[in-house]
Parts: C-alpha cells; structure tokens; sequence
C-alpha cells in the first residue's frame, strides 16, 4: 500500500466513523456546543509541536509515562499545542467550526 493509498484510507475511514459519531444518541452538557479545528495536513505537519508540557503536574513529574519517541517540533516552535487546540477563536492555525458546519465541511448531512 502506498502513502497516497493509506492516505484515502484513512481518509475513508474517518469519514465513516465521523458519520457514525454524528448519528450515535449523545449525552451533551446542555448548553455545551462542539467546535472543531480543521487544519491543512500540509500546514499541520509543518508547524505542529508539543514538548509535552501538557503532560506534567505543577511540581514537574510526569501525569503519566511519555511515549518513547521524542517530542514533536517544528523550525517555528517547540510547542504549539494550544494553537491547536483552542476554540475560543480562530488562531493562526486552521479555522474554527461549530458542529453544523463540521458536518458540512465533512458533507454529513445527508
């Protein structure tokens, strides 16, 4: 399987499980709305970082083991984490989308 193969694979299986995900009965926080980030794969895998900050308490020990693999960085940054995980606002990564569109942009309503 090539990486562009791999690549419509997951792409198809994502969508499918996003159209499960969207027609399950959910539990909502009433009064909690869902927002998605949607980021180019080009600009996501250029910029992203995180030099697992998030993954510590106050006093610096680790909330739980971190990966084997060393932290993810980019020529921009060492950690970027919260860009991308903010929907308070559109950042400087991607565009903020609340659940209707998501299905939009994801072409789920039908």
């Amino acid at each position: 399987m090539t990486l562009i193969q791999l690549y419509h694979f997951l792409v198809k299986s994502r969508l499918m499980f996003l159209k499960l995900w969207f027609t399950l009965p959910r539990n909502d926080i009433k009064g909690k709305e869902r927002y998605y980030r949607i980021v180019p794969l080009e600009t996501f895998l250029k910029v992203f970082a995180s030099d697992r900050s998030h993954m510590k308490m106050e006093d610096n020990t680790w909330i739980a083991p971190p990966p084997d693999y060393p932290p993810i960085s980019s020529k921009e940054s060492k950690m970027n984490l919260p860009k991308f995980i903010s929907m308070s606002e559109n950042l400087e990564y991607g565009t903020v989308l609340d659940e209707q569109q998501f299905k939009e942009f994801c072409d789920l309503t039908q």
